[in-house]
């Protein structure tokens, strides 16, 4: 049905989202892609938390073709559901948002870097290494000179030799 690229082909789409098939949820996915519906976007987000990597990492591929606003809002409020099983996925989806609309001069693009921002900053104190070690390297890679000041600030109480070893990776600090 994603093929055809009609977009009224998106309600019947999804409903095989929960579907047991891993292979079924991942074409659920890839036709999603296809369709470029943005009423799709919030099955895709929910996607982010599959129990298969294989769906979860196309999910937040597609989301990359998916420049509007909202998502970030999105992405933060399923990164706060306290069912989220892969918050890390979440992180590394809203880092790609930063990146794919970094660009992007309107106000609304211009709010919702900062809010991720703001929000980042505070997931990064979170007791999960990997949910923390991407939040410090998305402040890195995708903040100004103050957030990379913060993100080595943070840096020198850091516990955690995955956090450390990222953070190196991203800041080319070895």
């Amino acid at each position: 049905l994603g093929g055809i690229g009609d977009k009224k082909a998106t309600p019947e789409i999804i409903k095989f989202i929960d579907d047991k098939d891993e292979r079924c949820r991942l074409t659920v996915v890839s036709a999603i892609s296809s369709l470029k519906d943005k009423a799709a976007v919030p099955t895709l987000i929910s996607a982010l938390d599959d129990k298969m990597f294989t769906v979860r990492s196309a999910a937040m591929n597609s989301l990359q073709s998916y420049k509007t606003p909202e998502i970030a809002e999105m992405l933060i409020s399923q990164y706060h559901d306290p069912d989220t099983q892969y918050p890390e996925i979440i992180i590394k989806s809203l880092n790609n948002y930063l990146r794919i609309t970094a660009d992007s001069t309107s106000t609304g693009y211009e709010k919702e870097h900062y809010t991720i921002m703001n929000e980042l900053q505070t997931i990064a104190d979170s007791d999960n290494e990997l949910v923390r070690a991407e939040a410090l390297s998305t402040l890195w890679l995708r903040g100004g000179e103050l957030q990379k000041q913060w993100v080595e600030m943070k840096l020198e109480n850091e516990f955690s030799p995955y956090v450390k070893a990222l953070f190196e990776e991203v800041s080319n600090k070895k």
